[in-house]
C-alpha cells in the first residue's frame, strides 16, 4: 500500500454514506468536538494529531467545530440577536417584573 510522504494532506477515500469522506483511521466526530471545545481526555490531542494534520476531513471538521465554540459572534448572528424581542431592554424589565411577581405571590424567597 502506497502511503503519502509525511505531512503531505490526504483526502480521505470518499463514502457515499453518512459518513462521508471518512477513512478508517478518521476518529469520531464527537472526537473531534471534545479536542474543540477542549473537554477531551489527557493525551486526546496527541493521539490524533498525527492523522488530523494530514487529512483534509478531519482538518476542516476541527476548524468547523473550533468555529462553533468560539464567543465570537458573527457580524450576522449579532443581527439576528439584536431582532430578537428578548434582547430588547422592555422585554428583559417586564420578565424581570413577571419573575419577581410570581415570587412574591408564592412566598419563596432564598
Amino acid at each position: 500500500m502506497n502511503m503519502p510522504p509525511p505531512g503531505m494532506r490526504q483526502r480521505c477515500r470518499f463514502d457515499p454514506g453518512p459518513n462521508r469522506g471518512k477513512s478508517a483511521n478518521c476518529p469520531e466526530e464527537e472526537v473531534l468536538q471534545a479536542l474543540a471545545a477542549g473537554i477531551g481526555p489527557p493525551g486526546l490531542i496527541e493521539l490524533h494529531l498525527g492523522h488530523i494534520a494530514d487529512c483534509e476531513r478531519c482538518a476542516l471538521l476541527l476548524k468547523t467545530y473550533v468555529s462553533d465554540f468560539t464567543d465570537e459572534l458573527t457580524a450576522e448572528e449579532e443581527a439576528i440577536l439584536s431582532e430578537l424581542k428578548t434582547s430588547k431592554p422592555e422585554w428583559q424589565r417586564e420578565f424581570l417584573r413577571k419573575i419577581l411577581h410570581r415570587i412574591a405571590s408564592s412566598g419563596t424567597t432564598k
